[in-house]
């Protein structure tokens, strides 16, 4: 599921439990469009804007596993702008190891998608579907690979890559401006399944691989420098290398059908009785004011203090 605000008016799109797409409009709260799939598995739907027109790119995996689904569609018309396939020859994997990334600025969809158990990077242009540039196959020498992030860094202008795998996890960048993989750095004690980057610091979440046990870590950096001294990515020569083996063909698409919407309701906040609090002449308060689930911890006030104060101060 989705949401996009453009300032005049709040969309959510989402993925129906019968396989249709379907976009709510947040001025009546009503369902503006559905559409429906033909032999076709919705995995994820991404809102966008090309020249001020709100769009959709959905992705999904036709049933038969012969290839990847990316179909454009117009919010304002209702209509498919395109639909494009991945060949992939019955080697698709699950369609939720599809992921997206869209650069509003360029009118372009970053995918890294899983084939025959190796991760595909590719760029989609969102104008008409078509592919911006080569199609790259991860190098990587490992197995059990998994796409787990994509995100932007705004910093350097580079695409983050994240893939999990049976030796831990790899982090690899892509150079937009000069359609190139720059950097590539691993680490064996983490599965990393998020990575984001601001202001120069590179945050990356998981699970340690020894115990399992839930992380997350805020590098400097590429990562060879790090603010928690167990949490040190070395250097890879690994990365993706250009594949001559897929490509793109025009593909089936959607068909839009009746619009439903749910009923909506104005309604108005009541308020029950606050309660009364008395005001101690001495140094203290007390309330009857309940809070919800409960509130067992008393709260202190102190003037002109200066010193150090617990981690659970209330």
């Amino acid at each position: 599921m989705t949401l996009k605000n453009d300032e005049s008016e709040i969309y959510v799109a989402g993925v129906h439990s019968s396989n249709k797409v379907f976009t709510l409009n947040s001025a009546d709260f009503a369902v503006i469009q559905t559409m429906s799939a033909t032999m076709f598995t919705l995995s994820s739907i991404y809102s966008y804007s090309i020249s001020g027109a709100e769009k959709l790119l959905i992705n999904g995996n036709p049933l038969l596993g012969l290839a990847y689904e990316f179909i454009g569609a117009d919010l304002g018309s209702n209509t498919k702008d395109w639909g494009k396939s991945l060949t992939c020859l019955l080697t698709c994997s699950a369609s939720e190891y599809i992921k997206s990334l869209i650069l509003n600025t360029t009118d372009q969809s970053i995918q890294l998608t899983l084939v025959s158990g190796t991760p595909i990077f590719y760029i989609i242009d969102l104008v008409d579907g078509s592919v911006s540039g080569s199609f790259y196959k991860a190098n990587l020498g490992e197995s059990n690979m998994i796409p787990s992030d994509l995100s932007y860094s705004a910093t350097n202008n580079t695409v983050i890559i994240l893939i999990k795998h049976n030796d831990g996890m790899h982090k690899i960048e892509y150079d937009i401006s000069t359609s190139s993989f720059t950097s590539s750095y691993t680490i064996s004690t983490e599965y990393g399944y998020f990575i984001k980057e601001n202001i120069g610091m590179l945050y990356i979440g998981g699970n340690v691989v020894a115990t399992n046990a839930i992380f997350i870590t805020k590098l400097i950096g590429n990562g060879e420098n790090s603010l928690n001294s167990d949490f040190v990515m070395t250097l890879d020569a690994s990365t993706f290398t250009s594949s001559g083996l897929h490509s793109i063909f025009n593909g089936l698409g959607l068909s839009v059908s009746t619009s439903s919407g749910p009923s909506s309701l104005v309604s108005s906040l009541t308020f029950t009785d606050p309660g009364v609090y008395t005001i101690s002449t001495i140094d203290s308060s007390s309330s009857d004011v309940v809070y919800q689930g409960g509130f067992t911890q008393t709260i202190y006030i102190q003037e002109s203090y200066t010193g150090l104060f617990p981690f659970d101060f209330p």
